[in-house]
């Protein structure tokens, strides 16, 4: 009685009361102090249990592992499991689940492989490991455990549907979730996630429209989701929703980080005026906003307003300093800073102006890491003797025991430039020599191909991209065999190349997109480029790029779909530049389009008042405008 009412000191006088307690009040004691959270005072009571009594109580043994799993003090949940003289299904399942809330992965499958029976429970407990983040264990042994379990309840086939979203198999993950009974709203946001990080845009959206509520965790990654790909509308519509965006940071944050991607700063900087508490990533992201867009003045305000400031915080503002070219102010910050890591360092490196500067901060480095050793790479190659001052640099780095990857990376790399300078020579056959002495040809075979396309043989590249197909692997090897096409003029090969690619699971990138763009756009294949187009924002999650989005304006429009080039300019993510504008009335003056071709050179004049080409093409428009029905 006193137990239930919360009163620990009565309830234990009761039982010291009792002369000779009996393994009901032991246990009624023992309770009482676990659900008071009194862990150490229902230690102590479990050990002066008399040992017939404790022994021979397994429920007991479980609930102090229970409770000792619960606060996460994952030591001693083992040792009693150890110590336990009769163990149960109960007892097992329980460290199953406490050594995967300590990410002792390998060691829970373990433990629920010599298990001497299982229950629904136990598959159930052991699921959850294949469905953390932390762990990338065989979806097939997942899959097995799951087929065999008698009852499936929903942490079960939600865990299931996880271990298929961290794999990557999405259409799999989305059939589980179709044929559970019930689900969750954990089931569904975990599975919207996964759709969601992998650039799945539509189907995203049908499962988050289809969820019978929203909350924070869900809203937050559909608002990051639409700002990756630029439509900050949609963003902005999901965040005016949510209920909670007032009460918590999260979802601030969460659409901070989709105008940050879009570039607008002055919309970021009225968000993060409205939230209600502003955390370091917050901070963070205005801050990379402000330095990204130039605006280094008010980057540095920021930065100075910020509460505190960490490695993530320092390091942006190292960055955005360099890369304005404030590399005096960058030089003074950096000796400023309480707490350098190789992000800083190769900031330093690479911006670094001359090699001989960059040499000095790579010398200085404490340890050297891939990171650091592209930067001297790519500073290595802006000057005449690069390739000796590399080697040498490679040889220093070996005798001075550095580590293995930054060792292999920097070989790789100086491989690849020297590869590269020679084919720049006409130096083809040494070029090749380099290249068959290496015995990871991956990560340079690229470099071969680029170079035999710049000096007109194709057929050579052609050959050797073929013959490596153990190479082809790599974005850079894909890339370069589809530029080649491209510059052939071979747009269907190009095409195909591409289809190859992702069917060998190689995943393309920006440059990939753009170069079918382009070949597409070249041949006037506009099918083909929406298609290309479209892959690439949806499919891949890609942002667009302002150049991208001129190349289809630029097709559509050459076709005289001068309105739909001008949806395609209103649909842009981003504010459209001269480039942009000059390639819509060019089109506009090929066909005669004088209403849209005045638009466009107003739009083009505003940006750039001192350029008189628009004025140039626009008058040439209403001239040839005015003779047409002269000429008809």
């Amino acid at each position: 009685m006193y137990g239930k009412c919360g009163c620990l000191q009565e309830a234990f006088a009761v039982f010291n009361g009792i002369p000779y307690p009996n393994k009901y009040s032991w246990k009624i004691l023992l309770q009482l102090y676990i659900e008071n959270g009194l862990l150490h005072s229902a230690e102590q009571t479990f050990r002066n249990m008399p040992v017939a009594i404790r022994d021979s109580d397994a429920i007991a043994w479980n609930a102090m592992m229970s409770a000792f799993a619960l606060h996460g003090h994952l030591l001693v949940v083992l040792d009693l499991f150890h110590d336990m003289p009769h163990r149960t299904v109960v007892s097992w399942n329980t460290a199953i689940a406490a050594l995967i809330q300590a990410a002792s992965f390998e060691a829970a499958i373990n433990a629920y492989e010599r298990m001497p029976e299982h229950n629904a429970t136990s598959g159930t407990a052991v699921l959850a490991a294949y469905g953390h983040d932390g762990y990338v264990g065989s979806v097939e042994d997942a899959k097995a455990i799951f087929d065999g379990l008698q009852e499936r309840d929903v942490m079960a086939w939600t865990a299931m549907v996880r271990a298929y979203g961290l794999h990557g198999m999405l259409d799999e993950a989305r059939a589980a979730f179709d044929k559970m009974p019930a689900w969750s709203i954990v089931t569904c946001t975990g599975l919207m996630v996964f759709f969601a990080e992998g650039g799945h845009v539509f189907k995203a959206t049908n499962l988050f429209q289809a969820m019978p509520e929203h909350h924070i965790v869900s809203c937050s990654h559909m608002i990051k989701m639409y700002g990756s790909i630029g439509s900050l509308e949609q963003a902005k519509k999901i965040f005016d929703t949510m209920p909670e965006r007032d009460l918590n940071g999260v979802s601030f944050t969460a659409l901070l980080q989709a105008f940050y991607m879009a570039g607008s700063v002055s919309d970021m900087l009225e968000i993060l005026e409205r939230m209600p508490e502003k955390d370091l990533v917050s901070w963070v992201v205005m801050l990379k906003g402000y330095a990204e867009n130039g605006h280094m003045l008010e980057a540095k305000e920021a930065f100075d307003r910020m509460p505190q400031h960490d490695a993530f915080s320092s390091n942006a503002m190292l960055a955005g300093l360099a890369q304005a070219g404030e590399f005096g102010a960058a030089r003074d910050f950096f000796d400023g800073m309480p707490c350098r890591n190789g992000y800083s360092w190769s900031t330093m490196i690479r911006d670094a102006g001359t090699a001989a500067v960059a040499e000095i901060f790579f010398s200085l480095m404490p340890q050297w890491d891939l990171m650091s050793c592209g930067a001297m790479i790519s500073a290595y190659a802006a000057v005449v003797d690069g390739i000796e001052r590399a080697k040498a640099r490679f040889e220093t780095m070996v005798q001075r025991g550095a580590d293995l990857w930054s060792s292999m990376f920097l070989a790789t790399a100086l491989c690849n430039y020297v590869i590269l300078a020679l084919m720049e020579k006409g130096l083809l056959q040494e070029s090749r020599n380099i290249f068959d002495a290496i015995p990871n040809k991956a990560p340079s075979l690229w470099a071969v191909v680029v170079g035999y396309t710049r000096n007109g043989h194709t057929e050579e590249a052609m050959e050797l991209f073929n013959r490596h197909t153990d190479c082809q692997e790599d974005t850079l090897a894909w890339n370069s065999i589809i530029a080649l096409h491209a510059t052939r003029g071979d747009v269907d090969q190009a095409l195909h190349s591409a289809y190859l690619m992702e069917l060998q699971g190689v995943e393309p990138d920006g440059l990939t997109f753009t170069t079918l763009l382009a070949s597409c756009s070249k041949a006037g294949m506009v099918e083909q480029a929406w298609g290309r187009f479209m892959a690439m924002v949806v499919d891949y999650g890609l942002r667009a790029s302002a150049s991208q989005y001129r190349v289809m304006v630029d097709l559509v429009a050459r076709l005289g779909m001068v309105a739909e080039a001008k949806e395609l300019i209103d649909g842009m993510p981003f504010s459209p530049d001269v480039a942009t504008w000059r390639t819509l009335l060019s089109a506009c003056v090929v066909h005669h389009d004088a209403s849209m071709g005045s638009w466009a050179a107003m739009e083009m004049a505003e940006l750039d008042s001192r350029s008189s080409s628009a004025y140039v093409m626009v008058s040439g428009l209403c001239d040839t405008s005015r003779d047409l029905p002269h000429l008809v």
